[in-house]
Order: structure tokens, then C-alpha cells, then sequence
């Protein structure tokens, strides 16, 4: 797993939801590229997911994969 991977999908236009799968299994979808940054070192990544915030060191990353369709909200 690479930085550059999940940098690339952050800054893609037009821009696609994603998730990071964690070594444990864990996932978090990144719905908006506001609510992921990355370390100036390329080490980590922290943001906001639908169950709130999250660190990430890079080594605890199994995969990043794109997902579906933008999850609608309802009404």
C-alpha cells in the first residue's frame, strides 16, 4: 500500500467514494475528499468517516478499493 494510491483517489475529478480496509478488517468509506487528509510525510492518514474520526498509520492499511454509487441520504 502506497500513499500515492489513496492520494490519487482523494484528488480524482470527478471525484468517487472509496474505502480503506485495515489489516483488522475494519473499513472506512471516504464519501468526500474533504474528510481525508494525509501527512506531509506520507506516513499516515486521519479524517471523518460515517462513525467519526480516525487515524491511520500506513502499515495498518490492507487495501484501498473504490466502492459504489454515492450512498443517498434519506428523507
Amino acid at each position: 500500500m502506497s500513499i500515492d494510491e489513496i492520494r490519487t483517489l482523494k484528488h480524482a475529478q470527478p471525484f468517487r467514494p472509496f474505502e480503506i480496509v485495515t489489516k483488522k478488517g475494519q473499513k472506512v468509506r471516504i464519501e468526500e475528499p474533504i474528510r481525508i487528509a494525509l501527512s506531509p510525510t506520507g506516513d499516515s492518514v486521519a479524517g471523518f468517516g460515517r462513525d467519526g474520526s480516525f487515524y491511520l498509520p500506513l502499515g495498518e492499511i490492507a487495501a484501498v478499493r473504490l466502492t459504489n454509487k454515492r450512498k443517498r441520504k434519506a428523507l
